[in-house]
């Protein structure tokens, strides 16, 4: 089933997609207590601070199997090159034109491949995420949406210069501030979750 991707997401059951966009199905949740995916979010909200008591009204779970194995194989890879492995939660704030792009195709590193980042790269090139809300909210603007992903921190440094393995492996990615997590490679973010807020 596609969910195990999801790293022990609750079952569906009897839900049905809302909408497909490309490769993904997306599910639509709005009230607490309806759902088990609705509720995984606000509570992650609740936890991370941040959000000034704000919480989503609705959450949109995106399904996307190409995006899963994307992530999947690179868990794999970190583990060969003996590098961490775990997850963790983290927001990226966007306007609502990048939500349908970021969810089916994946987040794009700014500054690479001749992507242009929407908000500098002052710390690198990257995707910039943080584990509490409050940047994303801002980088979200008058759309309110804030997308949750899955991510790989691998070797984490303070830089993206940082050396975690002796000799010449640069880190896989990097905090440059208390919050912020910055991100190498799109392939080390899996987004699942979509938070609009009022």
């Amino acid at each position: 089933q596609v969910l195990e991707l999801y790293h022990g997401l609750p079952a569906l059951g009897e839900c049905t997609p809302v909408r497909r966009e490309a490769e993904a199905l997306v599910f639509a949740f709005a009230d607490r207590g309806s759902a088990a995916h609705f509720d995984l979010a606000v509570d992650h909200v609740l936890r991370c601070g941040g959000s000034d008591g704000r919480r989503p009204h609705r959450v949109e779970l995106w399904v996307c199997p190409p995006l899963a194995e994307r992530f999947l194989r690179h868990q794999r890879k970190l583990s060969e090159e003996n590098k961490p492995t775990e997850t963790k939660w983290v927001f990226h704030g966007t306007r609502q034109a990048n939500v349908a792009s970021i969810m089916s195709e994946g987040f794009l590193v700014g500054g690479a491949r001749g992507h242009t980042a929407a908000n500098g790269s002052a710390f690198g090139k990257g995707v910039y995420t943080a584990t509490s809300l409050a940047t994303p909210l801002g980088y979200a603007g008058a759309d309110n949406c804030v997308i949750l992903a899955r991510a790989l921190p691998g070797g984490v440094g303070s830089s993206p210069y940082d050396r975690v393995q002796p000799g010449h492996v640069l880190c896989d990615s990097w905090t440059p501030h208390s919050d912020w997590h910055v991100f190498w490679s799109a392939a080390q973010l899996l987004p699942v979750f979509v938070l609009w807020f009022k």
